[in-house]
């Protein structure tokens, strides 16, 4: 059986994630997809998405990506 390994997410890794992604969420468009992706989690107002991938045999077959969010209340965080 293949070793599973668990790394962060690199900049090298996006069209494995996107394949990934687009898999398991059903999109057909990876062009739209991968526009989406820079826009919610590379491009974020409040940050790059932090990251991690599950990797066997050099491949990636898991993604868990982690949105930021910055909440304030009356003006405070």
């Amino acid at each position: 059986m293949a070793e599973l390994e668990l790394r962060a997410v690199e900049d090298g890794d996006r069209a494995e994630v996107l394949a990934v992604l687009g898999e398991s969420l059903g999109w057909d468009d990876p062009e739209t997809f991968g526009e989406y992706l820079d826009w919610k989690h590379t491009a974020n107002a409040f940050g790059r998405s932090p990251g991690w991938v599950a990797v066997v045999d050099g491949r990636v077959v898991g993604v868990r990506l982690f949105l930021r969010w910055g909440f304030r209340r009356d003006g405070s965080p």
